[in-house]
């Protein structure tokens, strides 16, 4: 066989983890804002839409280094088991357009995820979610963008909050968080959204970061 034959021998299929993560550019294109806001702005929709049904009324995002935090009040992700008994929240992580499927506007779905959260966590090195549903807590956790510590409801809570922690694989992304892009790029979404209930605060600061 001439060995510059190209056959379906030479064809090798990626899981779309290791797809994301070997062409970080094709899904994570350079442009106007840097790709760890990318990030932020991805893991950022449920929270987003949330406010646009009347659900959240404060989200607060703290930046450092190359670490993201968002918490709201939000309800949180789904929790109900799907055939194979995995809670929905885990899927929103891990299945591709699983996060904007699940929102009830269509247009404010595709308006805020592109690929939804699944990307923030398949770009970062850890990604922790605890959040209360439905007077329950719930906790889970990724590693490399692969489940360390599947989702377990940990009992009753009367707490109202969401809370999303990663840290950017910065050898995948090394850009550094832009916080005045993303404050403009949040002012962008109004009147649709009312992003006035995001504050975003950077490098561990106590001041909000207002946009350009």
């Amino acid at each position: 066989m001439d060995p510059h034959e190209y056959t379906d021998d030479n064809i090798v299929a990626l899981s779309l983890l290791e797809a994301m993560r070997s062409r970080v550019d094709m899904y994570f294109p350079p442009g106007e804002t840097s790709r760890s806001n990318q990030m932020v702005m991805e893991a950022l929709c449920e929270s987003l839409h949330e406010i646009h049904c009347g659900h959240c009324d404060r989200v607060d995002v703290w930046l450092e280094g190359s670490r993201a935090i968002i918490e709201d009040n939000s309800r949180g992700f789904p929790t109900e088991l799907d055939s194979e008994g995995i809670p929905r929240v885990q899927r929103h992580f891990t299945v591709l357009y699983t996060c904007r499927d699940a929102k009830l506007d269509d247009e404010v779905g595709e308006k805020l995820c592109i690929m939804g959260v699944i990307a923030t966590n398949f770009m970062s090195r850890r990604l922790a979610v605890e959040m209360v549903r439905n007077g329950r807590l719930w906790k889970g956790e990724f590693k490399d963008g692969e489940i360390s510590s599947p989702f377990e409801d940990l009992g009753p809570d009367e707490r109202k909050f969401c809370r999303i922690e990663f840290d950017v694989e910065i050898d995948l992304i090394p850009d550094p968080f832009d916080p005045v892009a993303l404050r403009t790029w949040l002012d962008s979404l109004q009147p649709d959204i009312d992003t006035s209930v995001v504050t975003i605060r950077n490098g561990g600061g106590s001041t909000p970061v207002d946009g350009a």
